[in-house]
């Protein structure tokens, strides 16, 4: 009924490689987040948690993260937060269905351009298993490279369709179809696709930014659209044709060049020439190229950072350029017999260029994700020169299934094995620091990580063992600051901070961190100033406006810090301190509505603030809501049974609610379970809180009881000299034993 089902279809390989990758990487979904970028990008970004909306959209174009402009990438992670909440396994499931597109594109692409159905398998095969994916894969930050190289691929495959239709070019350089024909039409859609989804990669990862020479070397092979017309003149006008014919992918690359170079160098991302320099920069591009290969062979000892080198071993600094050198010139020698030498080495050498070092950005001398790209190119090179050396034997077949399986097997293994270092950022930075020396952004993350988890001792060992090898370590300086103001040691948290923000003046983290230290020191003035540069810094930062609200707060700048309160409230509206803080801003200025939106926004937020219920209970009681009052001094008095203040304004409530002249007004219920917690408390020693019950338990008709209560307040009133109370508690027992509850009377004040 449905045919005969071919082994070699297409679609069954494309299921076959989904599955592989399934296989390999499903597991991801039981990792954690790590604390090595996924804060910036997604747990601590309050743009990106608030989902998708008109506002993020607005914000991920118009600002960057960590030093990039990505603004797809930013709204990937907001759809993801929009579906799956902080829920690490769905922005882990969505990277993995990232990467298997990408497996299935890139097979799809191969066989478009070369019509090589097996050897397109085996290179996407390769491509999807190999550990050194792991980092692209698992490290939820790194969704640009899953991303950019989604859109990446498809533009690609739009340009081949597009090359197709112009079928070739004339001895002019120009293209053969002729304008206004359907093949014209159909090769310009394609076109206008290969350059939108070049933007929208680039707009994921700038790593693109090679893509328009990626499409000449395409053109060599395997589209071959330059000519094998051996005279001279026609090659150039040929090369000079396909040029321009991309000259959009072009522009489009050089302003996202410009884009990032300035992005990058405003967030101190580039390492200026007086740290690194050009003989250190261009050593290190060689032998990464060669530990890149090193590592696609022989992928052992892979970590998430490997730490910038500055004095290479000898062999090392021998041995990369003469491999470089040698392959190089084999593959321009082989390049008319086997063409996929020269594309292939040529794709990972240029595909590399952006992050092999000549432009330093950031700390690492090289990295596992960067050859998420580029090693495609050699897995090409890799697949067609093995294919092609046994292309007359008769062992082909067998050997290379052979081969291919063990390979693939082995990938496999030690892909999910490198994989499980990723369960957290503990487990993550341990294993980092087993396979590297000198790793200070290692001993640095695990001290965030212990930080996180209030072991500050365990954490401050860290960041002072980071300290050593990197004595400028600003991020460590900063968090170190952070974690002894922890502990109670002000000034050494104070010249920790100061030094990381004298290292770094654009550091807003080292401001707000040196302000708090201040502060804890009294030292209020100065705080300000800082905290004040660190709103400067990072004018979209809540928690920036909270801390300096709080100094103003506490010079009684009252107007000021509500001002400053509200911008917090604005920037991140799940920041339940400063709803709280406000509520008490606000009500202060006799605006209590808004003071009971605040406190409940708080409570909502964080349900055990007593500080937020208390300020509700208070705004409620002004609103003259004395009920619903009397149940938040109920929970309030449960969290901090000995607050005076709560104790004082619970009693004049509970008063009310049991003596007021209006009976809609009164609540006998709330009033002897409000005065009884009361004397509770004060183990019935308070003269003016029994009296309260005595007055409450009269309402609720226990007069027998209300009389025995009122006695004991006027015997404990004349023990501590007050009266004035005992005289009431007099009056109150004649009433009670006449069977008659007491009501206050107008214009008279309560207790």
């Amino acid at each position: 009924m449905f045919g005969k089902w071919k082994l070699e279809r297409p679609a069954l390989i494309c299921v076959l490689l989904a599955l592989g990758v399934a296989a390999a990487y499903l597991p991801a979904v039981f990792l954690d987040f790590t604390n090595y970028d996924d804060p910036y990008y997604v747990t601590e970004n309050p743009h990106v948690r608030a989902g998708i909306s008109w506002g993020t959209s607005g914000w991920v174009f118009t600002h960057t993260c960590t030093g990039n402009w990505h603004p797809l990438t930013l709204l990937s992670h907001a759809l993801d937060c929009q579906i799956y909440g902080l829920s690490p396994a769905g922005h882990h499931l969505t990277s993995v269905i990232f990467h298997a597109a990408n497996t299935i594109v890139l097979f799809l692409l191969l066989r478009s351009m070369t019509g090589a159905t097996w050897r397109s398998a085996a290179v996407a095969a390769l491509f999807a298993l190999h550990p050194l994916r792991v980092e692209s894969v698992a490290w939820i930050s790194e969704r640009k490279d899953v991303l950019s190289t989604f859109f990446g691929l498809l533009s690609l495959w739009a340009y081949t369709g597009y090359a197709r239709k112009v079928k070739g070019r004339g001895s002019n350089g120009e293209s053969e179809v002729r304008n206004y024909s359907p093949n014209f039409r159909s090769a310009s859609l394609y076109y206008a696709m290969a350059v939108g989804l070049f933007a929208l990669g680039l707009m994921s990862k700038p790593m693109l930014v090679t893509w328009p020479c990626v499409m000449l070397l395409l053109d060599f092979w395997p589209l071959n659209r330059v000519g094998q017309v051996p005279q001279r003149g026609v090659s150039i006008l040929q090369l000079r044709g396909l040029i321009v014919e991309k000259i959009p992918f072009f522009a489009l690359a050089a302003v996202s060049c410009v884009v990032t170079f300035v992005v990058q160098r405003e967030g101190t991302a580039v390492a200026p020439l007086q740290d690194i320099s050009i003989r250190a920069r261009v050593l290190n591009a060689m032998i990464a190229y060669a530990r890149y290969i090193g590592k696609s062979i022989w992928p052992i000892n892979l970590a998430p950072i490997y730490p910038y080198v500055q004095e290479w071993p000898r062999w090392e600094m021998l041995v990369a350029p003469v491999l470089l050198v040698t392959v190089t010139a084999l593959a321009i020698w082989k390049r008319h017999q086997r063409p996929y030498l020269l594309a292939g080495w040529a794709w990972y050498l240029g595909t590399l260029v952006p992050v092999i070092g000549l432009i330093q950005v950031g700390n690492q001398s090289m990295a596992d994700r960067y050859t998420y790209i580029p090693m495609i190119g050699l897995l090409v090179a890799l697949v067609w020169t093995a294919a092609d050396s046994m292309a007359n034997s008769r062992w082909r077949r067998p050997f290379a299934i052979t081969a291919a399986a063990v390979a693939l097997v082995a990938s496999l293994i030690v892909t999910q094995r490198q994989l499980m270092f990723w369960q957290n950022t503990e487990t993550l930075f341990r294993h980092t620091l087993a396979v590297t020396d000198k790793n200070y952004i290692a001993w640095n993350s695990l001290g965030f990580y212990f930080a996180d988890h209030h072991e500050s001792k365990e954490a401050e060992r860290y960041f002072r063992k980071a300290l050593t090898i990197s004595p400028n370590n600003i991020h460590a300086l900063e968090k170190l600051g952070s974690i002894l103001i922890d502990q109670g040691r002000f000034e050494e948290a104070e010249a920790s901070a100061r030094r990381a923000s004298e290292l770094n003046p654009r550091m807003a983290t080292a401001h707000r961190t040196l302000g708090l230290a201040l502060m804890k020191q009294g030292k209020t003035t100065e705080a300000i100033e800082q905290y004040q540069e660190s709103v400067g810094l990072e004018p979209d930062n809540a928690t920036a406006h909270y801390n300096l609200a709080n100094a103003l707060a506490r010079l009684a700048q009252f107007e000021k810090a509500r001002q400053q309160y509200q911008e917090a409230v604005r920037l991140d509206p799940t920041l339940a301190d400063a709803h709280n803080n406000l509520g008490y801003m606000v009500v202060r200025e006799g605006k209590v509505e808004q003071a009971i939106a605040e406190f409940k926004a708080a409570l909502q937020l964080r349900p055990d603030s007593w500080h937020a219920r208390y300020g509700l209970a208070d705004a409620l009681a002004r609103r003259g809501n004395l009920k619903e009052a009397a149940d938040e001094f109920l929970d309030v008095l449960k969290a901090q049974p000995q607050l005076a203040s709560a104790q004082s304004q619970a009693n004049r409530i509970a008063w009310i609610l049991a003596s007021h002249p209006e009976p809609q007004i009164r609540d006998a219920k709330r009033a002897l379970k409000l005065s009884e917690r009361l004397c509770e408390l004060t183990a019935y020693t308070n003269a003016i809180v029994v009296e309260t019950l005595a007055v409450a338990q009269a309402e609720a008709g226990r007069f027998a009881e209300a009389s025995s209560s009122s006695e004991r307040a006027q015997t404990l009133a004349l023990e501590t000299g007050q009266s004035e109370v005992a005289q009431k508690a007099e009056g109150l027992t004649a009433l009670f034993r006449a069977g008659k509850p007491y009501r206050e009377t107008p214009g008279h004040g309560s207790q």
